[in-house]
């Protein structure tokens, strides 16, 4: 009877610590996909007049209705260009699976996106400050294995 009693309690202590490894795991997966689309834009060259003064990527939901995770990489950047030129350059950098965009960025909290606020920590004036993000979600990237998984079972994309 006490080797049942064991064998229970190990399997109770194993579910207990797969559960608590997915808790911690899940959310750090997403994180490193939302980082990914911030790198892709590092390895993007700056166009002529502009310097980035800062990156950051964020995975949950940011906008739109229902279940799903999405995850953004951006980074601010200043610039003497006009923003139809920072369009059209950052455009020939877009794909199938992620597009690249901006919007004119004149604070230190960017609202952007309907369900996140995201705090920059870089000043930020009024003219020729850009954010420039590449944002995808599941339905549009395809996740494998691991990456899928904890796109479907993150509590952020809820």
């Amino acid at each position: 009877m006490k080797s049942v009693k064991r064998i229970v309690n190990c399997f109770l202590i194993i579910i207990v610590v797969a559960i608590v490894g997915l808790i911690i795991t899940i959310p750090v997966v997403n994180d490193n996909i939302a980082r990914k689309e911030m790198k892709r834009l590092k390895e993007i060259p700056l166009p002529k007049n502009t310097q980035c003064l800062e990156y950051k990527s964020k995975a949950g939901k940011l906008s739109g209705n229902g279940n799903g995770m999405q995850y953004v990489g951006m980074m601010l950047i200043k610039s003497d260009l006009e923003m139809s030129e920072l369009e059209e350059y950052y455009e020939t950098f877009s794909d199938d699976e992620s597009e690249i965009d901006l919007f004119p960025q004149n604070s230190k909290t960017i609202n952007h996106w309907e369900h996140v606020e995201i705090d920059l920590k870089s000043d930020v004036g009024d003219d020729g400050y850009y954010i420039v993000y590449s944002c995808t979600d599941v339905y549009s990237k395809s996740l494998e294995g691991l990456e899928g998984f904890c796109s479907e079972f993150d509590l952020r994309g809820n």
